[in-house]
């Protein structure tokens, strides 16, 4: 038994020292560079006591009941080494493979940032195409609508010239109705004289003192006839001339009619050509019509309104420098900004070794990515500012106007600014009735449908009803003028549209010679426009 113990102890021995070799043989994980794996063996330690040798079981002969030999103990099986891990990589390896993958990354955020920019590039060629295009319409839109007014007066020149005649040949119709009574009875006078024959004198004889009388009248009355009757004939000609003018002046007024309903369809094809164009600007400004409506309810005069409205031209242009703001800072860091660097790939170990490694001591030193060593691939710090224009046109909304657009200043206008339609002035400045309130502006009566235009270049503050004016349109222009209109049946602008001088802003009604009111304020205080307009005939 006591050798039997003996041997259990020495066998336990032998298999603590084979795991211990056995562990000892893995090449340490955290090593620093591949010539760790080749370093020799370490010695297992002094204290550990040297596993004793197995001796052969005696056998006893003497005793009747052998038990079994007891086999030599034998030495733990090596087990197969398993397959070498996989280097760790050296500060070399490790900075040229993250090297490697910032360069890699570097081209695929230079390959977005390329498409990008080409993307802008052509949404840029579209906008600048289409604010050209936008530029020719309200050109167009200018010639069409300076030509609707030109046809407009000449219309009101020949229905003048018409009524002139028309007026003239009534009163050569009445002139020669009452010519015709007096001829007529001087005629018939005559008529009777004449039917008297001189023999008749001798029987019923006459006062001489008559007879020279009837002799003077009758001397006196023919050179009247002849008279009287070249007058009537010449005002008969008269009259036939002006009937022939008068058919003429009808002929021309249908064509100036069929041509300023063709100019009229032109201009609404145009207008709704140019609302097409200006799509988004358009819905965009629902909501500044929408505040400008709800401003218009709240507000107790037009001097509140005004003020209302400047205010609110205060926030919108707070929130367009806040989001030009916004976009040029995103464009800027998209232009500036760096890959980031790519973490390192940790150390692959084989599959087949199931040991777990301490992910602290099997960190690696990570490597910093090295840039671009082209100064093009870097962007200069002038570069953002350079592309800014550029990187909008992904976020920013077509403009409504065309880019060549400048509006000019209001100061210069003065004695150059037209009337915003064809029409004769009823009413002026500062006029009074001796009853009613002093007149703020002008009141011109215009054609049945005449077209309104802008009488300077500003912005649209204003467009919809207000109180006692009706619809209402007010521009805002530079240095604090505000030009309002009312009286039109429809207005063609919207809140925030920028409008040139002689664009089309609205049309008047089909009533008979509707009025159109004109007024032009500063600073919100009505001022007399008549120095500001261009002399114009009538």
């Amino acid at each position: 038994m006591a050798r039997q113990g003996v041997s259990c102890r020495a066998v336990g021995a032998g298999v603590m020292l084979g795991m211990a070799l056995l562990l000892l043989s893995f090449p340490p994980l955290w090593a620093a560079s591949p010539s760790a794996v080749q370093s020799p063996m370490p010695k297992p330690p002094a204290d550990l006591p040297p596993a004793p040798e197995a001796k052969p079981e005696i056998k006893s002969e003497d005793k009747a009941d052998p038990k079994p030999e007891a086999k030599p103990e034998a030495k733990p099986e090596a087990k197969p080494a398993p397959a070498p891990a996989s280097a760790p990589m050296s500060n070399e390896e490790m900075e040229r493979l993250s090297k490697a993958v910032s360069e890699r990354d570097l081209k695929a955020v230079e390959k977005k940032l390329e498409e990008s920019r080409q993307e802008q590039k052509a949404l840029q060629a579209k906008a600048e195409a289409l604010a050209q295009e936008i530029d020719s319409l309200q050109q167009e839109l200018i010639s069409a609508a300076g030509a609707a007014q030109d046809t407009e007066e000449n219309l009101s020149d020949l229905e003048g010239r018409l009524s002139g005649l028309s007026e003239r040949e009534k009163t050569l119709r009445n002139e020669l109705s009452s010519r015709d009574t007096q001829l007529l009875e001087v005629l018939t006078a005559l008529e009777r004289q004449a039917m008297r024959p001189p023999e008749a004198l001798l029987v019923q004889p006459m006062p001489a003192a008559d007879a020279i009388r009837s002799a003077i009248l009758l001397r006196s009355a023919v050179p009247q006839l002849h008279d009287m009757a070249g007058t009537l004939r010449g005002q008969l000609q008269e009259l036939l001339a002006l009937r022939k003018q008068i058919s003429s002046q009808r002929r021309d007024i249908a064509r100036e009619g069929a041509k300023l309903t063709k100019q009229q369809t032109r201009l609404n094809d145009l207008l709704t050509r140019k609302q097409t164009l200006q799509k988004s600007t358009l819905e965009a400004s629902d909501a500044a019509t929408k505040r400008a409506e709800d401003l218009a309810a709240s507000a107790s005069s037009m001097r509140d309104l005004l003020d209302r409205l400047e205010v609110e031209r205060k926030r919108r242009e707070d929130e367009e420098r806040k989001r030009q703001q916004e976009e040029a800072r995103r464009v800027a860091a998209l232009l500036t900004s760096k890959p980031a660097a790519p973490k390192p790939p940790e150390p692959v170990v084989a599959k087949a070794d199931p040991v777990k490694v301490d992910p602290a001591r099997a960190e690696a030193p990570k490597a910093e990515p090295t840039p671009p060593s082209d100064p093009a691939e870097t962007p200069r710090a002038s570069e953002p500012a350079a592309e800014l224009q550029t990187a909008s046109v992904v976020t920013s909304p077509a403009p409504a106007h065309g880019k060549s657009q400048k509006l000019r200043s209001f100061e210069e206008l003065r004695g150059q600014m037209p009337l915003p339609a064809r029409g004769q002035i009823t009413s002026h400045y500062g006029q009074t009735d001796g009853t009613g309130p002093t007149q703020k502006g002008l009141v011109l009566k215009t054609r049945p449908r005449a077209q309104v235009v802008a009488v300077a270049d500003g912005v649209v503050a204003f467009a919809g009803s207000f109180r006692g004016y009706g619809q209402l349109l007010i521009m805002e222009h530079s240095g604090g003028y505000h030009t309002l209109l009312s009286g039109m049946n429809r207005i063609d602008a919207v809140v925030g549209q920028r409008i040139l001088a002689g664009e089309p802003v609205g049309v008047m009604d089909d009533s008979d010679g509707p009025s159109l009111y004109v007024e032009l304020r500063q600073d919100g205080q009505p001022i007399n426009p008549l120095p500001w307009l261009t002399a114009r005939k009538g």
